[in-house]
């Protein structure tokens, strides 16, 4: 098994359990909800905010030094394109577009069923212009099925 399946699962499990059951993953998910309210909480916007861009700097850079390893040099352009697949699989795995919804475990499943997607496009002889068509039409339909699930939620909630 490649050594990069052993850092994503240990990445994968860290980032669940810091968001799930500390306050400090409490606090992230409240800033990602709505972050005047988060504020009016007594919540530190501006400090809670450096920590996750910073740890998302490291994040990058991480993946960087590990892709890098991966193909024996380094070249700036080697992760174009990766955006769209992250967003697709992030969004695919139940995380809302406009915050405070989601979850680290929802966004390894969504990762893995864009990847088993890509490579039955893949071995369908598909274009690849098609395939980022495919991806999209699925990404719509994420978002869509998000803006039912928080209808019901804020209406259940008695909001409006």
């Amino acid at each position: 098994m490649p050594l990069l399946l052993f850092y994503a699962a240990a990445i994968v499990v860290a980032a669940h359990i810091v968001l799930e059951t500390t306050i400090f993953g409490g606090n992230v998910r409240a800033i990602g909800g709505n972050r005047e309210a988060a504020s009016n909480a007594g919540i530190n916007v501006r400090g809670i905010s450096t920590v996750v861009y910073t740890l998302s700097g490291l994040s990058a850079a991480f993946a960087g030094v590990l892709m890098s390893a991966r193909l024996g040099s380094g070249q700036p352009s080697v992760g174009t394109g990766f955006e769209l697949q992250v967003i697709s699989a992030v969004i695919i795995g139940g995380t809302s577009l406009f915050g405070g919804i989601g979850s680290v475990l929802g966004s390894l499943l969504g990762s893995l069923v864009l990847s088993v997607l890509t490579t039955g496009l893949i071995l369908l002889h598909i274009d690849p212009v098609l395939q980022d068509f495919v991806i999209g039409v699925i990404i719509v339909l994420a978002v869509g099925l998000d803006q039912v699930r928080r209808r019901r939620m804020f209406r259940s909630a008695g909001v409006r």
